[in-house]
């Protein structure tokens, strides 16, 4: 009989300092990954650029009031983007910079307030959607690979079935039911 072949004694981790320059943490292998797909990185400067115009929204229009987005100006209704302000107003009531950067509405109040104001809204009801559809997805994901076999089935013809239903057609719907039940028509 041949004697088996000596093994190799496995070399320890590196440790502290010692380890090897090319061992990466999870946030450096997250960054190697992300600069490497274009796409996801343009997505990832496009989510930024939402978030800052958001954050600076919220701040220019209700915590340092710059633009006033409830502020009705009936003088200076439906005016053109960068209309200076037409009428005498008081200096509260007068637009930021003197102008009107995107106009303002029928009943004089700022569009470029009510943008940036509305843009942390839409922003934080999109991260509250989607946190909930990841909460949703998590837990029947989990069941249907702990469990498997008939409530995987189940879980699976129950999604097939929600995504058989058109968006549009699904909120023609609820907005018909919730005029019903409102009383209005």
């Amino acid at each position: 009989m041949a004697a088996a072949p000596a093994r190799r004694p496995i070399p320890a981790l590196p440790s502290g300092s010692d380890a090897a320059p090319d061992t990466l943490s999870l946030k450096g292998e997250v960054w190697r990954h992300l600069r490497r797909d274009r796409l996801a990185l343009a997505g990832l400067v496009v989510l930024a650029l939402l978030l800052v115009t958001a954050l600076v929204g919220k701040l220019l229009t209700e915590w340092v009031v710059v633009f006033d987005p409830k502020q009705v100006r009936l003088p200076e209704k439906l005016l053109p983007p960068l209309a200076g302000s037409g009428a005498e107003l008081p200096a509260d009531l007068s637009p930021a910079f003197g102008r009107y950067l995107l106009g303002t509405d029928d009943l004089g109040r700022d569009v470029f307030a009510r943008m940036l104001q509305g843009s942390f809204v839409s922003l934080s009801i999109g991260f509250v959607a989607v946190s909930i559809e990841l909460a949703i997805g998590l837990l029947l994901g989990g069941l249907a690979g702990f469990y498997g076999g008939r409530v995987d089935a189940l879980i699976m013809r129950f999604t097939d079935v929600m995504l058989c239903f058109p968006t549009f057609f699904l909120i023609l719907t609820v907005v018909a039911l919730l005029r019903r039940r409102s009383g209005t028509s």
